[in-house]
């Protein structure tokens, strides 16, 4: 048995679980009821539930754009089941999904309905126009609504008064927290990746109105200076934070908040993925933003902080699972 914590594992133990929750942890002499479903886990491992910080089940791909115009409800939903359930068997017990899946799903897990884990859903994130939540043809104009505002999956707002409006609808549809497009991105059409996206009054909005939920904001954010920003606005959470240093390691020990990075990002096989493969913009977008990985495994190395597993996959069960 592997506790989570310790450097060595736990020989020769029996866990004894009611419900699902872990009773106690024994030896060989930890006994049960009769009725007792009893597993051998013929010398395997046994583990804590894993934990996926940064999860996309409502994006089923294969690229963002494509999903402004070839995506339904049903698309939607059928890939969320999937990932629900992959994830479950792949030994996934909890995970945040950081935008696009609303609170339909955990409700459906949550009253076993579905098999899945446990869910703490973003709902749609938050981003400017022209940023990295704008999924808009070309030619859409400010205040259309497409497909990805139509479900929900991510929200134009821009202005303070926007912001506040789209974070409490979230909060409104069920959301656990709050996933804002503080810089930009790679898989998106219109925004450079080194972009600050929203003023200190914008990107404050959606803090107060998380904190209002006692709740929290987590950044999306690439770049060391507005890693700085988004945890002096108050973001508990950064996301990718590919230009970790030591400064902004000191400063989120000073504010206690977590990093999540998709060490995905350092694969050589990214650039296959066909959410960056696929689409010119991001492609090149991938080769110029993989300059600011190149120092984050030292720096983290060097002054390591409280930080989660995320794997950021974009795309259905099938491809998620490669």
């Amino acid at each position: 048995v592997f506790d989570g914590s310790s450097e060595t594992l736990a020989m020769n133990k029996r866990v004894l679980v009611e419900g699902n929750l872990i009773k106690v942890i024994g030896d060989e002499t930890l006994e049960a009821n009769s009725d007792a479903i009893v597993i051998d886990g013929g010398g395997r491992t046994l583990t804590p539930g894993f934990i996926d910080n940064h999860t996309h089940f409502a994006l089923p791909g294969p690229t963002v754009p494509g999903h402004e115009t070839n995506l339904t409800w049903e698309d939607m939903a059928v890939n969320a089941v999937l990932m629900s359930e992959m994830y479950l068997m792949q030994g996934f017990t909890t995970i945040r999904d950081a935008g696009g899946m609303n609170a339909g799903i955990k409700r459906a897990v949550d009253a076993g309905l579905l098999e899945g884990p446990r869910m703490y859903p973003s709902n749609a994130f938050i981003g400017p126009r022209g940023g990295h939540s704008d999924f808009l043809p070309f030619t859409g104009q400010p205040g259309d609504e497409g497909q990805i505002g139509y479900l929900n999956i991510g929200r134009e707002a821009d202005g303070k008064a926007e912001v506040l409006q789209a974070a409490r609808n979230n909060f409104r549809m069920g959301a656990t927290q709050l996933k804002v497009m503080q810089s930009g991105g790679v898989t998106s059409a219109f925004d450079p990746w080194q972009m600050d996206s929203y003023t200190d009054e914008e990107f404050s909005a959606a803090v107060w109105v998380a904190n209002a939920y006692g709740s929290y904001v987590m950044a999306h954010s690439y770049r060391t200076p507005l890693m700085i920003k988004a945890l002096e606005l108050g973001a508990m959470s950064l996301e990718h934070g590919f230009g970790y240093t030591c400064e902004v390691g000191a400063l989120m020990e000073e504010k206690g908040a977590y990093i999540t990075t998709n060490l995905t990002a350092f694969d050589p096989g990214l650039m296959d993925i066909p959410a960056v493969r696929d689409v010119p913009s991001s492609f090149r977008k991938a080769i110029s933003a993989q300059k600011e990985f190149e120092g984050y495994l030292d720096n983290m190395r060097e002054c390591p902080v409280k930080r989660g597993f995320h794997t950021d996959c974009v795309g259905n069960a099938v491809a998620c699972n490669i």
